[in-house]
């Protein structure tokens, strides 16, 4: 399969985030990256996202559902990864079969999400949450405290990679939150949401899976608030996040490297099962406080700080919370929604997820986003290292690859293209990417 950059790798077994892998991204390749992400252009792999037909009942539902999507798009239906025409094995050759299906039909044609069975209710599950969680509730939650500082990140025009580009390119720098990343955000509306339902009395510990960031974000925000929390995390994950982690008073759990983020929320929901009346599970991935986060803050930031001229939001699917609340937010407003995931199941953009493998976010809903792309490990080191000395941007490896993927929209289209990068390059250090 073509593949926005990298080698070909062969289809893996296990279901995990890689290592950052030091020969990604070095050498003459590495040098011959001038040029802002050559590897994905306009020939590189990319869906755009269709509308679903109506349902049919009836032994003639698929063959309905095919002529609704062709008459009403009037042209080939693009591949969106897993999607309907991609079971079917039309549209493009460019989606090898290790991109499963994201979704699968059952009998009669219900569509069936893939991944954990159904949970027990947890915070920010109860009715009304987005009646009641507001932006100007949680504010005043935490007025007088650093949690007020959260949001309002900066908005940076990327000129030197921008060069050339039909589309202008903007950095909103989420590692200028209170934690280091854009998760700060997240994990205090998950906190306040859990206060507000009575979920946090005495003694009780919240309790949650995390790649790295969401971890040291809840650590911050129950240091403040005055609960304990205990994160399962993967063993890979970077030295200087456990740390921060640990610092900010957090017990840490560490699960199987290989297992990735998959065997960490295994783990979380496991110790959720067996001690329910001790653990408040605030689950990232399931939590409908975390995209609302960015319904009633990122986004509005982002209108605010482009005078309402924002034409295109990019940013990396991990819980997808981003993406969906920013989608939420801009989409009405006609801001165009590229949602980016890795390019293989055994990448290094910690934080992110290939949904075609991994455990699919409760939350996460592939019809948020215009248009899908994806993204190599090499090219998003190679733009990571880019940000860090054209722009004086320090970024993880998920901001070089959201930039990357941002600049492939800037080729094709104009407009205010937004992008978001969500931590700062400190807290990998100690990984081969800064070697």
């Amino acid at each position: 399969m073509p593949r926005a950059s990298g080698a070909d790798r062969g289809r893996g077994a296990s279901r995990h985030d890689a290592r950052l892998d030091p020969r990604l991204g070095g050498g003459a390749a590495r040098e011959d990256r001038h040029r802002c992400s050559a590897g994905a252009g306009p020939a590189g792999p990319e869906v755009r996202a269709t509308r679903r037909a109506a349902r049919r009942a009836g032994p003639d539902a698929a063959a309905h559902r095919r002529a609704a999507d062709e008459d009403e798009l009037g042209y080939r239906t693009p591949l969106v990864p897993g999607g309907a025409a991609a079971r079917r094995g039309e549209g493009s050759a460019a989606f090898a079969d290790h991109l499963r299906p994201l979704v699968a039909r059952g009998r009669g044609g219900r569509r069936q999400r893939r991944g954990p069975a159904p949970r027990a209710t947890r915070p920010g599950d109860g009715p009304g949450l987005s009646s009641r969680l507001t932006a100007e509730l949680v504010a005043e939650r935490v007025r007088g405290t650093i949690l007020e500082h959260i949001g309002n990140t900066p908005l940076i025009p990327l000129r030197r990679i921008g060069r050339g580009l039909r589309g202008e390119l903007w950095a909103k720098l989420e590692s200028a939150n209170p934690a280091g990343s854009v998760k700060d955000r997240a994990a205090l509306w998950m906190v306040v949401a859990a206060e507000e339902e009575g979920q946090l009395g005495a003694g009780a510990t919240i309790l949650d899976a995390t790649s790295g960031n969401t971890g040291v974000a809840l650590a911050m925000v129950g240091a403040v608030r005055g609960h304990r929390v205990e994160l399962c995390m993967p063993d890979k994950v970077s030295l200087e996040r456990k740390r921060i982690a640990r610092a900010y008073g957090a017990s840490l759990v560490l699960t199987d490297p290989l297992e990735g983020t998959d065997g960490a929320i295994r783990e979380a929901q496991r110790r959720a099962r067996e001690a329910p009346d001790h653990y408040v599970y605030v689950d990232q991935y399931g939590n409908p406080a975390n995209p609302l986060a960015h319904e009633l803050t990122t986004g509005p930031e982002i209108w605010r700080q482009t005078d309402g001229r924002a034409t295109h939001f990019v940013a990396g699917v991990g819980t997808s919370g981003t993406v969906v609340g920013v989608s939420r937010a801009l989409r009405p407003r006609g801001v165009r929604i590229v949602a980016v995931q890795p390019d293989d199941a055994l990448h290094g953009i910690e934080g992110w997820k290939h949904m075609a493998t991994a455990i699919r976010p409760a939350i996460w809903d592939e019809a948020v986003a215009d248009r899908h792309r994806v993204m190599g490990t090499e090219e998003a080191i190679a733009m990571t290292r880019r940000l860090a000395k054209e722009e004086g941007i320090f970024s993880g490896v998920s901001g070089g690859a959201a930039v990357a993927a941002a600049c492939a929209v800037a080729r094709e289209e104009a407009g205010r293209i937004v992008v978001l990068i969500a931590d700062g390059g400190e807290r990998y250090l100690s990984t081969p990417l800064w070697e």
